[in-house]
């Protein structure tokens, strides 16, 4: 089927140029042709016409840091892994499986084509990104770490996996390249909103650990994601050959200038911070008490990050749709909504390894897509109320996507 988008104002993301009154040309599931209507002509035919005027077209967003069974959720961490039974002594894998299902269908609707999942419990994520690659239910394409592995009572436990020491590190990248992981996550340090005992500035797994885990990933060709807080740690991560630094929470002037250097992707996720800091006393959330003052030392972090030259893609953390971190990453870090949109886009195509695929509206990458009423030039909230997704080609009614699992925030 031939699918043609015209008369539309093109955002392609390559860099802050833009077709105006442009034409895409969809076959296959992939972009056939791109460009202004001048070089189509007047007859412009296909199987399905789309008249895109006075309307945009951008790539489809990438969250490259999400948790899709803790998303469009309320509570603590350990509140929602325990739904519906907060007394539960186990944790439940069917229940996150639910919400992981639920959260596919409001990702997509918002705009999300390609999601990075990093972290789920009993690797649940591996499950969902199985099922939507199979078109038993839609959803963005999923890159699914299984789960994050972290020290003994380390961060994210018990939804990360524990292994200590160089030997356990490797057996448990095994474990969850055995289960069908394409991305591996560890945890570096701790992470500093959800309990006492968790602080962002200590560190968790060491340089060995994380040396012989990397050099695994990298043996079966899966890149790596550091969970990263503080200087320590990200030097840590940078050593031993991570492939993008999570958070970089904590970032001095020396590692943000090593991180700038090693041309690592960091992926900020300022939401998780921001959100505390404005909801979380409503929802008795951990760590409210200490959101102002780590606001503070992320927001100076974040763009030292920026001004060091840090490369940025987006995620955020399982909380809130993604125009809302955008927004934060351009406000916190005195850049311009198109240096985010790039981020949002060719950034996470760039730090995924798939920009000869992903990211970009231009000739043979996959049609993934989304057609917005406002300019989100202007208005980067506006990414997350599309009127049409593409993703592969596929047409989605986001309205229609919504209406079939509403959203209940107290599950």
């Amino acid at each position: 089927m031939k699918q043609v988008i015209k008369n539309v104002t093109v955002i392609p993301c390559k860099d802050d140029r833009v077709i105006e009154k442009g034409v895409v040309v969809i076959e296959d599931g992939r972009i056939a042709a791109v460009g202004p209507a001048a070089e189509f002509g007047e007859n412009i035919e296909g199987t399905d016409v789309l008249d895109g005027s006075g309307k945009y077209l951008m790539p489809g967003k990438i969250d490259m840091h999400d948790h899709l069974d803790l998303k469009y959720a309320v509570g603590s961490f350990w509140q929602i892994t325990r739904q519906p039974h907060p007394n539960a002594l186990s944790l439940s894998s069917h229940w996150t499986l639910g919400r992981s299902v639920r959260s596919c269908l409001h990702s997509l609707a918002h705009g999300v084509t390609t999601v990075r999942d990093l972290g789920s419990l009993d690797s649940v994520n591996v499950i969902v990104r199985d099922l939507v690659d199979k078109e038993m239910i839609h959803g963005p394409r999923i890159y699914a770490c299984g789960a994050a592995i972290a020290m003994t009572g380390g961060h994210g436990v018990p939804h990360s996996v524990e292994a200590d020491g160089v030997d356990g590190v490797k057996t448990a990248v095994r474990n969850e390249l055995k289960k069908g992981a394409n991305v591996i996550k560890f945890m570096a340090s701790g992470g500093g909103l959800l309990a006492d005992r968790d602080l962002a500035h200590t560190a968790q797994l060491g340089l060995d650990e994380l040396r012989a885990g990397v050099e695994e990933a990298h043996k079966a060709e899966r890149r790596v994601a550091v969970h990263a807080h503080p200087k320590s740690a990200i030097l840590a991560s940078i050593e031993a050959g991570a492939d993008t630094i999570e958070h970089a929470g904590l970032a001095d002037q020396e590692s943000a200038e090593a991180i700038a250097r090693s041309g690592i992707y960091v992926i900020p996720t300022l939401t998780v911070t921001a959100m505390l800091d404005s909801v979380g006393a409503g929802h008795d959330l951990p760590g409210h008490a200490r959101a102002k003052e780590i606001q503070a030392a992320r927001r100076k972090s974040y763009r030292q990050v920026v001004e060091a030259g840090g490369k940025l893609a987006v995620g955020t953390d399982g909380y809130e749709d993604m125009g809302i971190e955008m927004r934060l990453m351009a406000e916190w870090g005195g850049l311009s909504n198109m240096d985010i949109l790039i981020a949002a886009t060719m950034g996470g195509a760039r730090a995924l390894g798939a920009a000869d695929e992903l990211g970009s509206i231009e000739v043979g990458k996959l049609a993934d897509l989304i057609l917005l009423e406002k300019d989100p030039r202007a208005d980067l909230e506006s990414t997350d109320n599309p009127l049409v997704v593409f993703k592969g080609g596929m047409r989605f009614d986001p309205s229609t996507l919504l209406a079939a699992v509403p959203v209940d925030r107290t599950v």
